[in-house]
């Protein structure tokens, strides 16, 4: 198989039912498919990906959970220890590879550490040894493709902020600003390994997509800031040549 169509989605809270996911070979759904880790969600969530392939729209699922999907996180109190089992729809990883249709696949749903919410690490040697486990494995067999919840730093990772400042002229006034929020130990790591692809979510205002050198970084956060299903999955085709994968947005 020289070309595949892989379709892109995140931060769907509560909300997968309401995306038109177009026909593909493999989605990657990349954190937050809950408000607070809802088990009846999740269960939920399998059973449209169920529906999904059954459809024969999707082929096959990876996904990944995020900050806000509690029960999937084994040292918060929420913790379901058995949540593994309700996913037999999709492929579900946690700091873990698989391969599907040819291209090795990381994920994990870590991202630095904000109001102690789910799968949260500090900045640093915290979270350094989440992202030491997928160097491991690359050096093992050389990833394509990483998942991850939160972006890596300065692509796709902003916010806006309003600020008070003065100005002589006009007197205070607010001024928006962007502030970037994504992990500085994330690009270093994802730049040793050089994915074909990078797919995060998280931060609802940086949805889109931007080349850097070989990779392709995705925020495919389908939720907006006001948590409203209003972003389109992002659609990227893979194509094989002299027996490489490139891929390149195409939706």
């Amino acid at each position: 198989m020289n070309t595949l169509k892989v379709v892109c989605i995140s931060d769907t809270h509560t909300q997968h039912r309401d995306i038109a996911i177009p026909e593909c070979d493999l989605l990657l759904v990349t954190g937050d498919l809950t408000y607070r880790g809802e088990i009846r969600v999740l269960k939920d969530f399998d059973t449209w990906c169920g529906e999904l392939k059954e459809q024969g729209l999707v082929k096959e699922v990876v996904v990944i959970s995020g900050n806000h999907d509690l029960t999937t996180d084994p040292v918060k109190p929420e913790y379901y220890p058995t949540f593994r089992d309700i996913f037999v729809n999709c492929i579900y990883l946690q700091h873990q590879v698989t391969e599907v249709m040819g291209l090795r696949i990381w994920g994990s749903p870590a991202s630095p550490f904000f109001c102690n919410w789910g799968h949260n690490f500090h900045r640093g040697a915290d979270i350094q040894k989440i992202w030491d486990l997928m160097l491991a494995d690359h050096k093992e067999k050389p990833l394509d493709i990483i998942l991850t919840h939160g972006p890596v730093y300065r692509i796709l990772d902003w916010v806006e902020r309003e600020d008070w400042v003065f100005d002589p002229a006009v007197g205070s006034h607010l001024k928006k600003k962007k502030e970037y929020v994504g992990c500085k130990d994330l690009l270093r790591a994802v730049e040793q390994i050089n994915p074909v692809l990078h797919v995060a979510g998280h931060i609802h205002q940086a949805y889109g997509a931007k080349q850097k050198g070989e990779t392709l970084f995705v925020n495919a956060s389908t939720c907006t800031e006001e948590y409203k299903p209003h972003n389109d999955p992002i659609v990227v085709e893979f194509e094989k040549v002299d027996d490489k994968w490139k891929a390149k947005v195409v939706k």
